[in-house]
């Protein structure tokens, strides 16, 4: 035999070799891609998150009690002291959403809706609860500078805040997710209903508010921007967002009545309308412009014109997003 044929066998060989393994790489991938998420996972990283989640623990709540009273204590940053006080009360509101979830998504049907979410839900909570580690550095960091140093706290205040609005955009992305998969997956329950899905629009749709006015804020204050330059507006969207986790997901009376009372089901039904009335994909435009009123009540300035609302559906979604019929 020949060198020239002994090569060329020997790199026919060489190519069947390489071509086999690649192959079974390929057949690799695609087993791996085709198993299934394993959305128990996603249900036991939930669970984690929601107890851990920022200032549940009672050490993080003490940590967070020196923080503010420092900056309520001190002259040059007490203009902070409102948002410092609204970012504790977000935070619980957050963490009702996110038992609200707990208590749905274990006994959601792990079909491919809910899987199709799962990837949405795991990544985003894990992303939370990272940004909730490093705002709690922060603020161990911030509690241990020296009364004198202004400066450094300003820019702490500055970098928690950054941080906290990650967290926050982390679990509204983390809710979308729920809400998506937690929809399509809750079978045959009574809770598989317009209530649940609208309720649960509101509420996502309300924080997506809040962290627009929070990114605004972000770009206003930076570090060393002046005291006349800072403007904290966010207040009264903050407790609207605890008013519609309150009025609709730790009572859920409108959820789990929805089959059972006729004036329920048809007022969600009107509300439904809603999105093709006035061609929107969700109530934000109407909840940026809520205003509160006397009585602990909201009112909502948004105008659209030239729309044929023969059913008054828009004072319908009003009347609901201040939690009435």
């Amino acid at each position: 035999m020949s060198n020239k044929e002994y090569s060329a066998g020997g790199a026919k060989k060489w190519l069947i070799i390489i071509g086999g393994v690649a192959l079974v790489a390929i057949l690799i991938v695609v087993i791996l891609m085709a198993i299934p998420p394993n959305t128990y996972n996603a249900v036991q990283t939930l669970y984690r998150t929601t107890n851990s989640s920022f200032l549940v623990s009672k050490s993080e709540r003490n940590e967070y009690d020196i923080y503010e009273n420092r900056i309520f204590n001190t002259p040059e940053l007490n203009y902070y002291s409102t948002e410092v006080e609204d970012t504790r009360n977000l935070a619980d509101s957050v963490t009702k959403v996110l038992n609200f979830y707990t208590n749905y998504l274990a006994f959601a049907d792990s079909n491919k809706n809910l899987k199709k979410n799962y990837k949405i839900i795991k990544n985003n909570l894990n992303e939370a609860n990272e940004h909730k580690e490093n705002i709690m550095s922060l603020i161990n960091e911030a509690n241990h500078l020296d009364d004198t140093a202004i400066t450094y706290m300003q820019n702490m205040v500055v970098d928690i805040r950054s941080e906290f609005i990650a967290w926050l955009k982390s679990n509204a992305m983390a809710f979308k997710g729920l809400g998506d998969g937690c929809i399509g997956s809750l079978g045959q329950t009574v809770e598989n209903n317009l209530a649940f899905q609208i309720s649960t629009s509101a509420v996502a749709d309300s924080l997506n508010v809040v962290i627009k006015d929070f990114d605004s804020l972000a770009e206003k204050d930076k570090k060393g921007s002046l005291r006349q330059d800072y403007l904290f507006e966010i207040t009264t969207k903050i407790n609207y967002f605890g008013h519609v986790v309150d009025q609709y997901l730790v009572n859920k009376g409108d959820i789990n009545n929805y089959y059972f009372d006729k004036i329920i089901s048809n007022k969600y039904q009107l509300i439904y309308k809603f999105y093709s009335v006035y061609h929107e994909e969700n109530f934000e435009n109407v909840i940026a412009s809520v205003q509160s009123v006397a009585g602990g009540n909201y009112s909502f300035d948004k105008i659209y014109e030239n729309v044929n609302d023969e059913e008054n559906v828009y004072d319908a979604l009003k009347a609901y997003l201040n939690g009435g019929v």
